[in-house]
């Protein structure tokens, strides 16, 4: 952990880590006085666990600052990556996000592949996003709520999230159509079929929802993130044309349509779709993939340039350290 030395912040950080030392300690020595046994590994995850799920139930209860110190607790005993994950994401709730995502980059620095670290980085910078936006409490867990639900394609070069902020009743007022209640209950029941990973069922929704309204873009943009799960390439990069054709500023369209490109050869197109998304507005992950590629056809610098843009504009993005490790490597070889 990295907390400021001589702020309240860090006195008090460092208080909670001294204060959990201690409590090890005593445990330790409680049970040595009693009959001479030193926990073991094993045991001393059990207690762990035990802090741990007390944490979560306060939480529950909204006692936040006590759920953070037997979240302390727990991570002394026996650090685990799934611990400060929860310790984050309560972090985040509660509007520090510096220290979420110090807890975030711990549990990746433990087990470097772990999902729900790449997760709770992607869901900070979101929160931080609607913070910014000026939602409230009420507002922003509403939004997350939404965001959460939204289904997106995984994998690197995969698109973040769609925005956090608007509703697809909100997306169809914006592009000026009229909302109609079926298609919107429809729209979300494939949402709710697609996070469930019943597929082909996501699929026929929002097949219906385009029966009523044949050039909605998003819903293009959802099939063709399903067909991307499905690994049907073909069929996915149809419907990201087909939802760049129907919106023309869908910066993520762009950015998925060039994902999918690549994975099937087109290299090429795929740059100029990477270009595009960036273009429209800056897309993030866009720069991020643009920089891979410019890194396969060799061109150091401009691949430097796109990965250090990445790491500006998206410093808790879910590649920036993947990003600071290919600079490392380009930097020495420039």
């Amino acid at each position: 952990m990295v907390y400021e030395v001589g702020t309240d912040k860090g006195r008090s950080n460092r208080a909670g880590w001294i204060w959990g030392g201690c409590f090890l300690l005593g445990v330790v020595l409680l049970v040595g006085c009693a009959d001479m046994h030193l926990y073991t590994k094993d045991e001393l995850v059990g207690i762990s666990l035990q802090e741990a799920r007390k944490a979560k139930r306060l939480e529950e209860k909204g006692k936040n600052d006590e759920a953070l110190e037997h979240y302390k607790r727990s991570l002394t005993i026996s650090e685990r990556p799934a611990v400060h994950c929860d310790m984050g994401e309560l972090l985040s709730k509660m509007n520090r996000f510096d220290e979420a995502q110090e807890h975030f980059y711990a549990a990746l620095a433990s087990s470097p592949d772990f999902p729900r670290a790449k997760r709770g980085l992607e869901r900070l910078d979101a929160r931080k996003k609607l913070q910014a936006l000026g939602k409230t409490p009420e507002e922003i867990s509403a939004a997350m709520k939404r965001w959460d639900e939204e289904y997106v394609p995984s994998g690197e070069g995969a698109v973040a999230r769609p925005d956090a902020s608007e509703t697809y009743r909100e997306y169809l007022v914006r592009q000026g159509v009229a909302v109609d209640e079926v298609s919107v209950k429809l729209y979300e029941r494939g949402v709710e079929l697609a996070r469930q990973g019943k597929t082909d069922q996501a699929i026929r929704m929002f097949r219906e929802v385009l029966m009523e309204n044949p050039n909605d873009a998003r819903v293009y943009y959802n099939l063709g993130n399903l067909y991307y799960q499905n690994d049907d390439l073909r069929r996915s990069m149809m419907q990201y044309q087909t939802a760049i054709e129907c919106d023309k500023q869908y910066a993520a369209a762009y950015n998925n349509l060039g994902v999918v490109q690549e994975a099937l050869g087109y290299s090429d197109y795929a740059l100029d779709n990477y270009v595009a998304a960036i273009a429209i507005g800056d897309y993030e992950p866009a720069h991020y993939n643009l920089a891979v590629l410019y890194t396969r056809f060799g061109k150091v610098e401009e691949a430097i340039k796109e990965f250090e843009t990445y790491v500006n504009i998206s410093p808790q993005g879910q590649f920036v350290e993947s990003a600071k490790e290919q600079l490392g490597k380009l930097y020495r070889i420039r």
